[in-house]
């Protein structure tokens, strides 16, 4: 263990594995697939999915998961930070010229 693992939450580096696999399938994934996948518990696996689920981080659709439309607001709230960032710096770039 080194010196900053001692501050890691277990679970949060096991959702994000989680997360992970999911963003990375093509189709909607079992639980027990991720749990293969992130080298989990069957039993840990459906429960994380099922917090991320109830979270909005997860779509369950039947016993499968995929991405939520909870994490597609946080991408669409960065992506109109980045915009309004980039347009500054355009408006600063043309003031300069």
């Amino acid at each position: 263990m080194t010196n900053s693992d001692r501050y890691h939450i277990k679970s949060i580096i096991q959702a994000g594995d989680i997360l992970k696999a999911v963003a990375n399938s093509k189709e909607p994934v079992s639980a027990a697939d991720l749990a293969k996948s992130c080298g989990l518990t069957a039993n840990t696996a459906f429960r994380i999915c099922v917090t991320l689920a109830d979270v909005g981080f997860l779509n369950p659709i039947g016993e499968k998961y995929e991405l939520g439309m909870a994490l597609m607001l946080f991408w669409a709230k960065k992506k109109a930070d980045l915009e309004a960032k980039k347009e500054q710096i355009e408006n600063v770039l043309k003031e300069i010229s």
